[in-house]
């Protein structure tokens, strides 16, 4: 198992043989960090696309647009998704299936319209501590393996209104 991990980039030997059990099986499902070179071709698309040149009409670029919206998650702020933006996020769910698993997972909670339930005893001013330190990329991989089947329940807790 350790073996079929070690083509997994980023992942050193000491590092997978720290991993429990389960998540190494998470890791074997492809679910883990994923396989540069098998993305790349995809990375360096999008990244094509990408320009800093302002709108016709005087719009933001789409690169200023995607820093704006990775400083608005690194501060803790939580957007909504609007409709156009939710299908996008599944599409992209669904083409990533391989490596990311079943959208419809997550797709039926989101359709249902409602959070999952907030994490038990967990206040908004924590849970917004721990989305703001989680998608502000500062959560080690191996603390991420364990809290990520009760993320949306955190994620749930800090949306609650006080």
């Amino acid at each position: 198992m350790i073996w079929d991990a070690l083509g997994v980039n980023g992942w050193t030997l000491s590092q997978l043989m720290e991993l429990s059990f389960p998540q190494l099986l998470f890791l074997q499902r492809g679910r883990g960090r994923i396989l540069y070179a098998r993305l790349e071709p995809q990375v360096q698309a999008n990244l094509a696309n990408l320009s800093a040149k302002p709108g016709p009409k005087g719009e933001p670029s789409e690169a200023h647009k995607v820093i704006q919206q990775h400083q608005k998650r690194k501060a803790g702020v939580i957007v909504p998704l609007t409709a156009d933006e939710r299908a996008l996020a599944y599409a992209r769910r669904i083409l990533l299936e391989p490596y990311l698993g079943d959208p419809d997972v997550v797709e039926e909670q989101a359709t249902a319209g409602a959070l999952p339930p907030p994490f038990p005893g967990m206040g908004v001013d924590e849970a917004q501590a721990w989305v703001t330190w989680v998608q502000g990329h500062h959560c080690p991989a191996p603390v991420w393996l364990e809290i990520q089947t009760v993320y949306n329940n955190i994620y749930a807790a800090a949306q609650v209104k006080a």
